[in-house]
């Protein structure tokens, strides 16, 4: 009896160690907040058709992740994009699509989720979280340039360097950034040129000018090589004998990845950027070496949220 007892208390032992050796892959839902049960997070943004993904140890220290971003719909599931890394925490970037055909643009009146697995060095996944993606879209996918822009700021230095020849007929920018971008920039000069002898109101003479460039990787790690953007400045060099004149200049970067950088005449939809700016200085102070400040604008756009 006692032999008996004995056996079935082993078989009893390796049911319980066997079931404990190979548990299954615990799913949870977390549709309120991306923090994880290892006490990580895990944040996903959408902007454009361009998902943006930041993550610090959301299922522990050495464990990577796996995500799919999927729109659930009449209880289909429909996977628009992946995106995998070996690291614990960090930031990256991935593209999407609408899984609609012929609709590249997903409006935010679409609901996105991502289903985060741990991507463990050695051995099967055991854990997923699934999380909302906060979609910035419009909600008209055929009005895209109100969407809210989410994405980095182009990389690099924000240093500017900052040269108008004697002549004004030529401006130069040296960038500190050194990834693909575009510059753009509103130069203007003027002068008080007299008094009306009726109305006493001033009368001002200007000219002004707004132009872009757009700028590659600099190919070697000084970045001299291609640091340098030059421009003309039509019927300004008229001025620059004037004592009396000054100059006022509004110059920004952005990065290239912005879906709203197209020709406009004018200054880009984008709100995320690099930007200086200095009003009526002597043209002799024009030139100077400066730190470029980050903006990212919040003003309320139709349909943005």
């Amino acid at each position: 009896m006692k032999h008996l007892f004995y056996c079935l208390f082993l078989m009893l032992l390796c049911v319980g160690c066997s079931k404990e050796d190979d548990p299954l892959p615990e799913e949870r839902t977390d549709s309120s907040s991306a923090m994880t049960r290892m006490g990580g997070n895990i944040d996903l943004t959408l902007s454009g058709s361009t998902v943006l993904i930041s993550w610090t140890r959301p299922f522990g220290y050495n464990v990577g992740i796996s995500v799919e971003v999927f729109i659930a719909a009449n209880g289909i599931e429909t996977v628009v994009g992946k995106y995998s890394s070996a690291e614990d925490s960090g930031r990256g970037s991935f593209s999407v699509s609408s899984g609609i055909p012929n609709l590249n643009y997903i409006p935010n009146t679409v609901s996105l989720k991502a289903r985060v697995r741990d991507l463990p060095r050695y051995g099967p996944s055991r854990e997923s979280v699934t999380v909302s993606v906060h979609n910035t879209n419009s909600p008209d996918p055929n009005n895209p340039g109100t969407t809210v822009c989410n994405h980095s700021l182009i990389y690099g230095n924000p240093t500017l360097g900052i040269v108008v020849d004697p002549f004004l007929e030529r401006i130069n920018f040296y960038r500190g950034v050194n990834h693909a971008g575009l510059l753009v920039f509103k130069f203007g000069v003027g002068y008080l040129e007299r008094y009306d002898p009726i109305t006493g109101q001033a009368i001002f003479r200007s000219e002004e000018t707004i132009q872009s460039a757009g700028f590659g990787p600099a190919p070697s790690p000084d970045g001299t090589a291609t640091n340098l953007l030059t421009f003309g400045l039509p019927a300004m060099s008229g001025f620059a004998n004037i004592s009396t004149a000054t100059a006022s200049l509004e110059v920004r970067m952005y990065d290239i990845s912005c879906q709203k950088l197209g020709h406009s005449g004018n200054f880009p939809e984008c709100m995320h950027y690099f930007k200086y700016e200095f009003s009526n200085v002597p043209l002799a102070s024009i030139n100077r070496s400066v730190t470029m400040n980050a903006v990212k604008e919040t003003r309320p756009l139709s349909g943005s949220y």
